[in-house]
């Protein structure tokens, strides 16, 4: 009986290491795994395309927010290759986003930066006259970029000190009641470009006849 026991035992202490272990005692974990080889990629403002490998035993997807970068291959399971493309940038300001891959409870993003485009810039028309009375002009902005308009004199004004993009910029110049002709300077800046428009205002005209008090008059604006 001893001895039949002892075997039963035997035999069961086989069955388990044959079945729940390795061969060696030891159990086997599986563990998640998910890696990137890129953690940035860059572009000039003319766009570019370029690639990431993704190492990995889960299955995974990837998410990208900006419009204007897009990947070949929005999921997949173990490893693959992601072509990336980057769109031109026609602005005159940097930018950047973030791709994300996601997978097993892990995620690895990879930074995508852009160059900015060289600045452009013009005004039309980029000279305006004005009678002396005063009046509101506009003129015509084109930019792909940030720009700011500032005037050189008090009674010349613009709508907005500041703008983005193609715009209509309205300024307004207040009569004149001297009896010289002025002029002032509107600048239009964006980056490293400048534009002038160069204002002049027709000037007032003395009325030839006298006040009560037997004085010449007071200069009028020219109507």
């Amino acid at each position: 009986m001893k001895k039949l026991f002892n075997l039963m035992v035997l035999f069961a202490s086989a069955c388990f290491m044959g079945c729940g272990g390795d061969g060696g005692g030891n159990e086997i974990v599986n563990t998640l795994n998910l890696v990137v080889d890129k953690t940035s990629i860059s572009a000039s403002y003319s766009g570019t395309t370029s690639s990431f490998s993704v190492t990995s035993n889960v299955t995974w997807s990837v998410s990208v927010p900006a419009s204007w970068v897009s990947v070949d291959v929005s999921s997949g399971v173990n490893n693959g290759v992601v072509g990336v493309t980057i769109a031109p940038n026609p602005t005159a300001d940097s930018r950047s986003t973030t791709i994300t891959i996601s997978g097993g409870g892990i995620s690895k993003t990879i930074t995508v930066s852009q160059d900015a485009a060289p600045s452009t810039l013009s005004v039309s028309p980029e000279t305006l006259s004005f009678i002396a009375d005063g009046e509101t002009k506009n003129v015509q902005i084109t930019s792909n970029g940030s720009w700011t308009a500032t005037s050189s004199e008090a009674w010349c004004k613009t709508n907005v000190s500041s703008g983005t993009g193609d715009a209509t910029l309205t300024i307004t110049v207040e009569a004149n009641s001297t009896s010289d002709a002025r002029s002032a300077n509107v600048i239009i800046k964006s980056s490293n470009t400048e534009k002038n428009i160069v204002i002049s205002q027709a000037a007032g005209e003395f009325i030839p006849s006298e006040n009560d008090n037997g004085l010449p008059a007071t200069p009028a604006p020219k109507r």
